[in-house]
Parts: C-alpha cells; structure tokens; sequence
C-alpha cells in the first residue's frame, strides 16, 4: 500500500510540474533596449520585441506626478533684489524613458506574449544573455 501511495505522489508531483510548465508563468528575464521610438528591446540572442507586447512601469517610462512643495527661490535682480515663493500642490514629469543600450529587467507575463518592463538593471547577470 505504501508503494502505491508513493506512486501516486510521484504521479500528482510529476502532472503538476506538467500543468506548471504548459501554462508558462510569469518568468524573469533580461533585455537590453535596441531603440528608444519605437522602443524595441532584445531578449536572448535574438527575440526582439517591440512595444506592443512591452507594458512599461513608472520606473521605465516618462510620466506626470502630483508633488506638494514649499520653498523660495534664489534672490534675483530685475529691478529690485526680490525672492518668489513656490508652494502648494504642482505637478512635475519625470524623465524616465528608456534609451538605446539601456539593459532592463522584465517579467514575462503569463502565456509569454507581453513582457512588463519592471526597472534598469547595471548590468546582466552572467549566464543570462539579453
């Protein structure tokens, strides 16, 4: 009876790892971008993706953000030494597209069609190829 037992075990653990592996989950992966418009970006040695199948995070892409600020500015001269104030609720965009030559983390998104462009990284880890 335990042999069956183990059998059985071996045979869940075995159809799971299957059931895993057809349904490609989310993978992590490294790209290095080809071009910035159109963003392009290469995978592997070869697998180039363009930016329909990319979904960019803040941290990859330019974008406007609400910041609260309180602050003065330098004394300038016009026709008297004077100072301005800035404050209050401003929004600010932030540069943060990516450029050519750029090398980013994505995360392969279930099914493997879209990628989610998730940061910069320095540099790729060795082994891995972009």
């Amino acid at each position: 009876q335990n042999n069956v037992y183990g059998e059985l075990v071996h045979a869940i653990k075995d159809l799971v790892k299957q059931t895993v592996k057809s349904t490609q989950p989310m993978d992590l992966v490294f790209g290095t971008v080809t071009s910035a418009n159109p963003l392009q970006i290469m995978i592997g040695q070869k697998m180039v993706l363009s930016d329909e199948f990319l979904i960019l995070t803040s941290a990859v892409r330019d974008h406007t953000v609400p910041v609260s600020m309180e602050w003065e500015t330098e004394e300038t001269k016009c026709e008297t030494m004077h100072k301005h104030k800035i404050q209050g609720r401003k929004k600010i965009t932030m540069h943060n597209g990516l450029t050519q030559g750029e090398k980013v983390l994505l995360l392969r998104a279930q099914g493997g069609q879209n990628y989610i462009v998730i940061d910069r990284v320095d540099e790729i880890p060795t082994g891995e190829s972009a």
